[in-house]
């Protein structure tokens, strides 16, 4: 039995036809406040995807999450960040001076310290010490944002159905009964209605981000389980980056993680390390297949700035203190899912305050 062929032009309408097509939307990012790492990653990171940072200890990790924490939270009075603790390391006076540093800059600003407590408010810090606790904490945020999102839905209708009425004009009436009347016989004046936005205008407002999900450190809540079965924890793992993957498209939440490294040996193994530099003996933890669950992925480490200090890093037998060594941090992309970023780098410094500063040679 065959169909007939139907001809692709009757599909077209005259709706269609005389419909104006726009142009997509870009994505909006969020900035790191370091123009060598915004250039590098094109912007910075993005809203509505999963970022990963795979960093060793004391690399500079801590001063990016806060910096980019602050810049998320002082874009918007709406903005608002969530952070999911595994580590019990979070420092809320980290990020408070780095608040301060920021709202100092600009000069509308009288009290800087009593505005960041302010802000401080729109953050929500999560304790979790396992795996269970970590999901726990992501489901929480997914119901917090979908029933905001069905009272908001509740109350558009609403206020969509009642046309907006200017108030009518009153006179000197002595007698109330008399004022009645009046107000019975009185039409309501219409309010001019505004423009009709276009559909980039309505999917801006739509789409403005207003989240930011931080989990530090994921690896101390997913070693254990892979750990104790390989294939199970394997699968635990990638069915949470699915969910959380879902949560962060569907609210356009920017979402960063923070994961371990493990040292790179290539005495026991003739695989390359995914660093660009070939001083660099990381690799990131959680395996290979962690890494495809994700829509970009950063390694986080440090190098020397000079040559000398190149040399008292590297050589076998060195007397110069470690305290006296000169290191910048770099972040490099080693996976990227929509974008050509992969084998950029930027090198920066953060100062005591938590303001980052990039490196140049």
């Amino acid at each position: 039995m065959s169909v007939e062929a139907i001809l692709a032009s009757s599909l077209w309408t005259e709706d269609e036809a005389s419909e104006s097509f726009e142009p997509p939307v870009k994505k909006r990012k969020l900035a790191t406040g370091c123009a060598q790492i915004d250039e590098s990653l094109g912007g910075g990171f993005d809203y509505g995807s999963v970022s990963c940072i795979s960093s060793e200890t004391e690399s500079g990790a801590k001063e990016l999450s806060y910096s980019l924490i602050a810049t998320h939270l002082l874009s918007s009075a709406q903005c608002e960040a969530t952070i999911v603790d595994t580590t019990n390391s979070f420092d809320v006076r980290r990020l408070h001076k780095r608040i301060v540093s920021a709202l100092q800059k600009r000069k509308n600003v009288d009290d800087a310290k009593t505005e960041a407590v302010q802000v401080l408010e729109r953050v929500r810090i999560m304790k979790a010490f396992d795996f269970v606790g970590m999901t726990e904490c992501v489901a929480e945020l997914r119901e917090s944002l979908e029933t905001r999102e069905q009272e908001k839905s509740q109350q558009e209708p609403e206020s969509s159905s009642k046309e907006p009425v200017a108030p009518v004009p009153r006179g000197t009436v002595g007698d109330s009964e008399d004022e009645d009347d009046m107000l019975d016989d009185a039409e309501p004046v219409p309010l001019e209605k505004p423009p009709p936005l276009t559909r980039s205008e309505e999917k801006l407002l739509d789409d403005r981000p207003q989240h930011l999900l931080v989990i530090d450190n994921i690896t101390y809540v997913a070693s254990p389980i892979i750990k104790n079965s390989h294939v199970q924890g394997q699968a635990l793992l990638a069915t949470f980056m699915r969910s959380l993957a879902h949560l962060t498209r569907a609210h356009n939440i920017c979402t960063l993680l923070h994961n371990a490294v493990m040292t790179y040996q290539p005495t026991t193994t003739t695989e390359p390390t995914p660093s660009i530099f070939s001083s660099c003996t990381l690799r990131p933890a959680l395996g290979k297949s962690f890494a495809y669950l994700l829509d970009m992925h950063l390694l986080l480490h440090r190098v020397p700035l000079t040559a000398a200090d190149a040399k008292s890093v590297y050589a076998a037998h060195s007397a110069i203190p470690k305290s006296s060594e000169r290191l910048a941090s770099v972040l490099e992309v080693l996976q990227g899912r929509h974008s050509d970023r992969v084998g950029h780098w930027s090198a920066f410094k953060a100062d005591a305050d938590g303001n980052l500063a990039g490196v140049t040679a």
